[in-house]
């Protein structure tokens, strides 16, 4: 079995767009379909508004825009921070790993995460290098308005405080780990509006599955019938993506303990900080491969530094920009071949309960009479075969033509974990069935 396509990202993004211009920041207080209660959805509001002017293609647009604007931002970063050399690499070699071109060619988030948490470093570390305060303002507003895009982004805030803390500004760091904290504190305030899908903490963290991290199937995201390299690039890619990253860690420690640079611990701090989803919700990991969006920019970021390292004395600056080209055709070829599924996606697929039996469950509860959200009960097989809890819940209401914009946060809650002791009608969730009948 290879890595399925997550269309239901795409369709959630959309959805999330359509809502902010049927109805503003009202939006926020319900769940459009697949929306997750995870931030405020910067690329969606962002893409609203291309979407208002007519553009279909919105969300795509955007994420193109900002994984190419990642890219760029890299080379300049990287070429102020290190040498011109380094950055033409580091600046190539993002687009190599599969995930990076679909993140920027899919109405994802991630892209634009990558772009705002890249936009930080680099504001902290111009601040760090020059006088003033301006660089500073900058890379708080910017980090501020990374964390409303997906949540996950606050997870910046580690290699930030730690390349402000080795610059001996311990208050700057300080208001880094602050800032987080309270933009978050606010963040979630606005999403307590929303109904909750399920709990994602409860069913993926570390707190009730740490002993995830612990197998090879963590590491090796769960490589199937233990082949750790399948034919296809973009299964290979998602399968060595952490080992790559902790052989890059070990070397670019290697690097900085040689040369007594402390460049390489804010390096290092980007890493884990990449690394803080999917140890924080391991068994999220195993269905989720965009977890790993934070681990694309050190990744190229420390191969550029190693390659550049290694080839300093050999390797010219138009030479670099020839093998930086070299990379970019090489990128173009792996899109080429992984740009599209082999096998599309189903949206609605939840382990053996597939989009046609949620449609039809949800046409059956269409026709009876007197349904009232708060006397419809969910039973049976909440889980599925990994543990999580089924999210085909609030779906199963769409397709009955229930406002799912009026049941309040409670009754949410209530549908999800089956905790309702009285109703007219319910959903038998078996394993491999959705049945309608009379409580």
């Amino acid at each position: 079995m290879g890595i399925q396509e997550h269309a239901a990202v795409e369709v959630a993004g959309f959805f999330q767009s359509l809502s902010i211009i049927k109805d503003g920041f009202a939006s926020y207080t319900y769940l459009s379909i697949f929306e997750s209660s995870s931030g405020l959805h910067l690329h969606s509001l962002i893409s609203s508004l291309f979407l208002f002017a007519g553009v279909s293609e919105a969300g795509r647009l955007v994420a193109l825009i900002a994984g190419s604007g990642s890219s760029v931002l890299l080379y300049i970063f990287i070429k102020d921070w290190f040498s011109t050399k380094t950055g033409i690499l580091a600046g190539s070699l993002v687009w190599i790993h599969p995930l990076f071109i679909r993140f920027s060619s899919r109405w994802y988030p991630e892209s634009l995460g990558i772009l705002m948490t890249l936009a930080v470093m680099h504001a902290v570390i111009k601040d760090i290098d020059e006088e003033g305060r301006r660089y500073y303002f900058l890379a708080i507003c910017l980090l501020s308005l990374a964390i409303t895009n997906h949540l996950w982004e606050a997870s910046i805030a580690l290699p930030a405080a730690v390349a402000y803390y080795q610059a001996k500004k311990i208050r700057r760091s300080a208001t880094i780990i602050g800032t987080t904290i309270v933009v978050i504190i606010i963040v979630e305030l606005i999403k307590s509006y929303q109904p909750s899908v399920t709990s994602h903490f409860q069913t993926r963290s570390v707190f009730y599955h740490p002993e995830v991290l612990l197998t090879p199937n963590w590491v090796f995201h769960w490589a199937w019938g233990g082949n750790l390299f399948p034919t296809d690039i973009f299964s290979a890619s998602i399968i060595w993506t952490i080992p790559v990253a902790i052989t890059l860690i070990i070397l670019l420690t290697i690097w900085g303990w040689k040369n007594q640079d402390d460049r390489a611990v804010t390096i290092i701090a980007w890493f884990i900080s990449g690394l803080l989803v999917m140890i924080l919700l391991p068994v999220g990991w195993r269905g989720h491969v965009y977890y790993a969006w934070g681990l694309l920019v050190p990744s190229a970021l420390a191969a550029a530094i190693i390659i550049t390292e290694f080839l300093s004395s050999k390797l010219k600056v138009h030479q670099t920009q020839a093998v930086a080209l070299a990379i970019l055709l090489l990128s173009s070829g792996i899109a080429g071949s992984t740009l599209y599924p082999e096998n599309p996606a189903h949206i609605y697929d939840d382990g053996p309960l597939s989009s046609e039996k949620v449609t039809q469950a949800g046409h059956e509860l269409r026709k009876l009479p007197n349904k009232d959200t708060a006397r419809i009960a969910f039973r049976g097989q909440l889980k599925n075969d990994t543990g999580r809890m089924r999210i085909i819940q609030s779906r199963i209401l769409m397709h009955a033509r229930i406002n799912i914009e009026a049941i309040t946060p409670a009754q949410s809650e209530k549908i999800i974990i089956d905790e309702q002791d009285i109703c007219d009608y319910k959903v038998y969730i078996s394993d491999d069935d959705l049945i309608v009948s009379n409580c």
